[in-house]
């Protein structure tokens, strides 16, 4: 990981980034997030010793540490002592580690990895790192590089919130002076706590280190989240790579977003989004486990004290993770008994426990508010450009418009999510009743993203966000079929190749959905 981590590095200073800038990131990350962190995940889950998991769930954990240490301090009046807040929970954690005498722990999902494995993750952060500078870097130059600029209008307000969060407290609208501003804020006080212990300038912040290190540690936590939920060393990298570089099926090169899946161009336009996933993931891997009674005993206590605190997180950085996740639970459960197995109970506590911490999250953080949503079948799908233009030709023909209707539903969803819907329906070939816990329960979170999907509309499509966080629990699906298909292309050819036709027979069909939009405009002309 050298390597990616030295290239990432030179990727930044040669965006506008200081080295004394960097350092000092690197030092707040490790020493202000991670390893408080790691400490408490310690604490908690009764493990120790330096793994992938401790590092994926500490993270996190940290982020949430320091969150609301920057909260507490700022609420009352003291700002600079958010570190030593941050230091203070660190230091509990390591001498309950420490009196407690934990034994060090090797979780199965950290076994030795296969000998590239590293090297494959690390290309991917790589990647991930050059695809964000190539969207997000060349479009916001550094104010002090430029003697004008002019930023998307999202980057003004997350750029404005950050500055609220830095100056005020409570976090206030900043267009509207007095308004308290009912909004996910965990990632603006992310950014003022940053911004307060290092010195370093918000936009330098927000346009380039904090996004960068949120998608590497992503990219980590996906490689280690498929790895651990499937069982497989592979599944994890390839999960990575298939969510961070496979969107939507673009059939027109010069058409962005034909289908209106912005999946990678959100993780920088909404970084609320982008830290969601940091604490949505490890959430993910927590709940299944809870769910299938993994954890010895005497751990699991100290993990749903992990949980509730990840979910916590959870909700203020993105409203539309937990919603998302305790539908998920809810058609696992019901899945789970019309199968009739009877280990329920687990995963509708967990479920219970995401819906009382939303409930507080809606009423407390939101102001009970929707946010401009409204329920209006069939959805985003009526918002499809290939839609948008085909519908005219088909409305007010009874039952042709049903059947339009049907057939853009269908594809539309091909076109928006390919590979999560081709790997879910790959596993799922045979019998449901076979089906092992861990892909059900990811498949159920899948699932229960595309209600959202297909039945509220929003002005500017944040319906979108809910099926995103969706489609990151399919990615470890997706992952396990083409590892499976291409396995089993050796031993099975001919199975392999049914997979591929019926794969390729709807990539087919989507792809032609959307070539149609040049050809609808210009008859319409």
């Amino acid at each position: 990981m050298a390597l990616p981590i030295a290239l990432a590095s030179i990727v930044l200073v040669a965006s506008g980034v200081s080295v004394s800038e960097l350092g000092r990131f690197a030092a707040y990350q490790v020493g202000l997030l991670l390893i408080p962190g790691v400490l408490l995940w310690w604490a908690l889950s009764g493990e120790a010793g330096l793994t992938l998991r401790s590092v994926c769930v500490g993270w996190a954990l940290g982020h949430a540490i320091e969150i609301g240490a920057f909260a507490l301090c700022a609420g009352t009046g003291a700002r600079s002592l958010t570190p030593f807040a941050i230091i203070a929970i660190g230091t509990a954690a390591l001498v309950w580690v420490t009196v407690r005498k934990a034994a060090p722990s090797q979780p199965a999902d950290d076994e030795p990895l296969p000998r590239h494995w590293p090297l494959v993750c690390g290309g991917v952060v790589l990647l991930a790192i050059v695809y964000l500078a190539a969207s997000l870097f060349t479009q916001t130059p550094l104010p002090e590089a430029v003697t004008e600029v002019s930023y998307f209008q999202d980057y003004v307000f997350h750029l404005s919130v950050s500055a609220e969060a830095l100056h005020h407290w409570p976090i206030g609208e900043p267009k509207v002076a007095g308004e308290s501003l009912p909004y996910h804020t965990f990632f603006y006080m992310h950014i003022a706590a940053t911004a307060e212990v290092t010195g370093i300038e918000l936009p330098v912040l927000l346009f380039r280190l904090v996004p960068s290190v949120l998608l590497a540690i992503i990219v980590l936590q996906l490689a280690w989240a498929g790895r651990a939920l499937t069982g497989r060393a592979w599944a994890g990298p390839v999960a990575a790579l298939l969510l961070i570089a496979f969107g939507e099926l673009d059939p027109n090169p010069d058409q962005a977003f034909v289908f209106f899946n912005t999946f990678f161009y959100s993780l920088h336009t909404s970084p609320t989004f982008l830290l969601g996933l940091l604490v949505f993931i490890p959430v993910l891997v927590l709940a299944a486990e809870l769910g299938e009674a993994k954890p010895r005993a005497g751990q699991r206590r100290g993990r749903w004290a992990a949980l509730a605190v990840l979910l916590g997180a959870c909700a203020g950085t993105k409203a539309t993770i937990l919603p998302v996740l305790a539908g998920g639970l809810i058609v696992y459960v019901a899945v789970s008994l019309a199968l009739d197995r009877r280990a329920v109970r687990a995963p509708l506590a967990v479920a219970g426990l995401t819906a009382a911490i939303f409930a507080l999250s809606f009423a407390g953080l939101y102001d009970g508010g929707e946010g401009g949503l409204r329920l209006e079948p069939p959805g985003l799908i009526a918002d499809m450009r290939p839609v948008l233009q085909l519908e005219p030709r088909f409305e007010g023909v009874p039952v042709v418009e049903q059947g339009f209707w049907v057939a853009a539903t269908v594809l539309g969803l091909a076109g928006f999510a390919a590979a999560s819907l081709f790997g879910t329906a790959w596993l799922f070939r045979r019998r449901l009743s076979r089906a092992p816990p861990w892909a059900l329960f990811l498949a159920a979170v899948f699932v229960a993203s595309l209600v959202p999907f297909l039945l509220l509309r929003h002005p500017g499509g944040s319906q979108n966000f809910f099926t995103y966080y969706g489609l990151v629990a399919a990615a470890p699906l997706a992952a396990v079929a083409l590892l499976t298909l291409l396995s089993s292309w050796r031993g099975s050819p001919s199975g392999a190749r049914r997979g591929l036709i019926g794969g390729a027979a709807g990539v087919c069909a989507a792809l032609a959905l959307g070539t149609l939009v040049d050809d609808s405009r210009e008859l319409h002309r």
